[in-house]
């Protein structure tokens, strides 16, 4: 039986958030025992689009799938097209698409996106800064007395319960 063969394309090196999304993306295909092939755009859409229409046009086997977080802000729908017209599973990362309904009535192969849910994303941090905000007053208040606010007047440091600390 062949073994699953798989693509993630990546906006670049430089970022540590790209950089860990490999290293996750490698951890995953060694654990699930499939080939995984990394691309880094360098930034760049059309580096992008070229190095993912070069592996979908190549003579050689095709990946089963191409996962890829997208450089622009299109999200490459000729690409995407061109994947699943060749019957490569087209999986877009942190992006919301519109052409996506699209791909899914024309073709038979998986198409989706993976992407964070925003709105809960800020119901969360809201809960979490009610949670803390005695706390996050006192740092803020910290970092208010270290730019001499308390010397210049500053409201919230007057309002708040903390004392601030003295300078050596």
């Amino acid at each position: 039986m062949k073994r699953p063969r798989f693509v993630v394309s990546l906006t670049t090196t430089e970022n540590d958030y790209q950089m860990e999304q490999s290293k996750a993306a490698e951890d995953a295909a060694r654990k699930l025992g499939v080939d995984l092939q990394l691309l880094y755009a360098d930034n760049d859409t059309i580096t992008q689009s070229q190095q993912l229409l070069n592996i979908i046009q190549s003579r050689d086997s095709h990946p089963d799938g191409i996962l890829f977080e997208p450089v622009g802000g299109t999200a490459l729908p000729q690409v995407g097209r061109a994947a699943v017209a060749a019957g490569i599973a087209w999986v877009v990362l942190n992006r919301e698409i519109e052409y996506i309904a699209d791909l899914r009535r024309a073709h038979r192969v998986p198409i989706f996106t993976v992407a964070a849910n925003h709105e809960e994303v800020g119901r969360i941090q809201a809960k979490q800064v009610s949670a803390n905000k005695v706390r996050m007053a006192f740092c803020l208040c910290q970092a208010c007395f270290q730019r001499g606010g308390i010397r210049n007047g500053c409201r919230a440091s007057r309002r708040s319960r903390f004392t601030a600390p003295t300078a050596d």
